[in-house]
């Protein structure tokens, strides 16, 4: 998921790279050039759009710049990627799109430029996208049937996200995701946010999960993630530092040691990485390499032969 985000971000980078610092792009709702990205791909008559994404980048452009982002007071951005699909051609493709004059089209790219996209969609589903899904306001609506995002966006009118994704979850994560269904999985990191004041202290971070199926929204900030979750912290886990840099340390009860354990990490989207298997426990203290993760927040997963268990893991460079 590392790989895919970071060259959305660096493709965004070079597509706006061109435009002129005269010209404001209008910002639009990704449902609206949906029918556009469909047929992105040359030669295929069954491209089927598998996820959204909208990169929290501010472009320089002359003395001013261009906001990528998803906005948080009306959910549009000036620039969306498409992940779309042709079984028929068997690619998945990157698709960047614009929307001036009611017309959507790629940014100007130097000729003969391609994103590619093999190996770079970790973490976005397989199952196409519907025709209709909660987006714009009414998504920012849902949002604020969070107490946590209502507070937020109060505190912070004209942030951006900074990174928003639809697509479905590829596994089932208890508490946020079910495999299959649609979900938004929003992220508001710290960067560029402003202290709020009025005692609150320095905003940490923010990620919010919109079901849009039901509408149900969770919100999940920094609380949520300093500390393992209640059923853990009973069984005598901890991971600190949480949020983590490169390295965390996992601490287990002292009735794992001598067994072994299965370790993995789950991402917001729903996919798995890997981080030990058959893992012999020979004392309470065990290191977690995180470096290759991005900025953001997640599940460690620690299996037994008898139990499983879920640590929420928060990762912050």
């Amino acid at each position: 998921m590392k790989s895919f985000f970071l060259v959305v971000g660096i493709a965004v980078l070079l597509l706006s790279a061109r435009v002129n610092a005269q010209f404001s792009i209008p910002t639009y709702e990704p449902g609206q050039c949906l029918s556009t990205a469909k047929t992105s791909i040359t030669g295929a008559t069954d491209g089927e759009v598998i996820g959204i994404v909208a990169v929290g980048l501010d472009v320089p452009l002359g003395a001013t710049s261009l906001s990528l982002a998803m906005s948080s007071k009306d959910g549009k951005s000036a620039a969306w990627v498409y992940v779309v699909r042709s079984a028929a051609k068997d690619t998945t493709a990157l698709v960047p799109l614009i929307r001036v004059l009611f017309s959507c089209s790629p940014p100007p790219l130097p000729a003969g430029t391609e994103i590619p996209a093999d190996g770079l969609t970790d973490g976005i589903g397989t199952i196409p996208l519907p025709d209709k899904f909660t987006q714009g306001a009414a998504l920012i609506t849902a949002l604020k049937k969070s107490p946590k995002f209502s507070a937020f966006s109060t505190a912070y009118p004209d942030s951006s996200a900074s990174l928003a994704v639809l697509t479905s979850a590829v596994e089932s994560v208890p508490g946020l995701f079910d495999i299959g269904k649609f979900y938004w999985i929003l992220n508001w990191s710290s960067t560029g946010q402003p202290d709020p004041g009025q005692g609150q202290g320095a905003f940490s971070g923010l990620l919010c999960v919109n079901n849009i199926a039901t509408g149900e929204t969770t919100c999940l900030d920094s609380a949520d993630f300093t500390s393992v979750s209640e059923y853990a912290h009973d069984a005598r886990f901890a991971l600190a530092p949480n949020p983590a840099g490169d390295v965390a340390v996992l601490t287990l009860p002292q009735s794992l040691v001598g067994s072994v354990v299965d370790l993995e990490i789950v991402s917001v989207t729903g996919s798995t990485t890997p981080l030990a298997h058959r893992r012999f426990v020979e004392s309470p203290a065990m290191v977690i390499d995180v470096a290759n993760l991005v900025t953001g927040m997640y599940s460690l997963v620690i299996r037994s032969s008898t139990q499983n268990f879920i640590v929420p893991l928060s990762v912050h460079r």
